[in-house]
């Protein structure tokens, strides 16, 4: 059974900016704090989201490859806080090391009702600004690229109607 593992804040995070006092939103960061530079870097994004007793799967995005430098940030999502107070917001990452074919399989997810709103903003080095850090974990690491993963897969959001006993 494979066991998902936190990655060291070290290495790699994923970084939460507001964009203002006003919580008008955020940006989104992959901040690689290592001598490794990433040739490509592929998000695919999505949400979740109850009404009632019903579940509502947002729209899925998948976002063009990007490369990710040495002991650089990218910014791979903006957000409006209002989708982080309604929706818990998930994120699958692959990560090419230069000249691999094998991807690096990540995720992490911005949650409902998530407790850092609360938190004081901590300095964020790479970025000189200041945020909410959040640990990467790994996903399992079946060697097959995210868009393989999604190949006929409905990028559409469903409505799931719950059953009632």
């Amino acid at each position: 059974m494979f066991e998902r593992k936190e990655i060291s804040t070290d290495k790699l995070f994923a970084a939460m900016v507001r964009l203002n006092d006003k919580n008008d939103g955020i940006d989104v960061y992959l901040v690689n704090n290592q001598d490794v530079e990433y040739s490509k870097v592929v998000v695919f994004t999505g949400g979740n989201m109850t009404i009632d007793e019903d579940l509502l799967e947002t729209g899925k995005s998948y976002r063009k490859p990007k490369i990710l430098h040495a002991n650089s940030s990218l910014i791979i999502d903006y957000t409006d806080m209002y989708e982080i107070d309604d929706v818990l917001v998930w994120y699958h990452i692959d990560l090419y090391q230069k000249g691999s074919t094998v991807p690096i399989k990540l995720t992490f997810s911005l949650y409902k009702g998530i407790s850092f709103i609360f938190k004081k903003p901590e300095n964020l080095r790479l970025l000189n600004k200041e945020g909410y850090m959040i640990p990467l974990t790994l996903r399992e690491q079946t060697g097959i690229p995210i868009k393989e993963e999604i190949k006929g897969m409905s990028l559409d959001p469903k409505y799931h109607k719950s059953i009632k006993d």
